[in-house]
């Protein structure tokens, strides 16, 4: 179970993607390797931020 939430610093569309942050925290060692970030699916890591491509 992770108690992870993705704060968007900007908006995405469906190409959005979620580049990792240097940090050190469980949910940032769980997602490492990236994934997709979008306003609806917010159980991306904290360490994420989303850039558009």
């Amino acid at each position: 179970m992770v108690n992870g939430q993705c704060t968007l610093s900007l908006p995405v569309g469906p190409n959005g993607i979620c580049v990792p942050k240097d940090c050190k925290s469980l949910c940032h060692q769980k997602y490492k390797g990236g994934g997709r970030c979008t306003p609806e699916k917010k159980d991306e890591c904290l360490c994420f931020i989303c850039k558009r491509p």
